[in-house]
């Protein structure tokens, strides 16, 4: 059965002049702050922007103190993330794409506005440059495979993050992402308050799958 998600309009105008710098960039806030805001307005806000993961200063402080040697990060969309933690930030940049504009355009979603320091690269590339010992993502689109319902043929192959890689540490929702094939894998789960994504559900994590752990 198809399901619709019901977008609820707000006025924007508090959270653009809260959340974004005078670059366009968006802003890592304290988690106290979007406490403050209705989840409807945020889930907005989010939907009309492309954003998928509120970097928080309690989220950024967690990746200083848990990732390991060189890190990056992979799928960066607005690039938050990584710009607060000062390592590479890398995207395929697939909603530049022609096909995917419109497949956006008729789901009625819009697409990501990527800026400049965006690395145009995709996780493969992205790995091969940099050799990382660390890669971090959020709400990454997985590779599609056969006799699988989860993933897209331009998503990420996220076995071979591992194997070739120590960390892969992902920003996700459990409700969002309920069948991702990794989880089949030894990893850890990580559920703090702080996480906060573009997903009306209350079940945001942090998963971790060290190096060589894929069966």
């Amino acid at each position: 059965m198809m399901s619709f998600r019901v977008i609820m309009k707000s006025d924007l105008a508090p959270l653009e002049r809260d959340l974004f710098d005078d670059k366009g960039f968006l802003r890592v806030m304290p988690y106290d702050y979007y406490k403050q805001v209705p989840q409807d307005v945020l889930h907005y806000f989010a939907h009309e922007y492309g954003i998928y993961v509120f970097p928080t200063v309690e989220m950024i402080e967690w990746f200083r103190e848990n990732m390991e040697g060189i890190a990056i990060e992979i799928g960066a969309g607005h690039g938050a993330l990584g710009r607060a933690l000062d390592i590479p930030i890398t995207d395929s940049r697939m909603h530049e794409l022609p096909e995917i504009k419109l497949y956006y355009e008729l789901i009625h979603l819009p697409t990501i506005k990527y800026p400049g320091d965006v690395e145009k690269l995709d996780a493969e590339e992205a790995i091969t440059k940099y050799q990382p010992d660390t890669v971090i993502g959020g709400y990454i689109i997985e590779r599609w495979r056969p006799n699988y319902e989860q993933g897209h043929h331009l998503g990420v192959n996220e076995h071979d993050i591992i194997k070739r890689t120590k960390k892969y540490m992902l920003i996700l929702n459990k409700h969002d992402h309920p069948d991702k094939w990794l989880y089949h894998s030894p990893h850890q789960e990580h559920k703090f308050e702080w996480i906060v994504t573009r997903s009306k559900h209350k079940d945001n994590r942090i998963c971790v799958w060290n190096g060589r752990s894929i069966r």
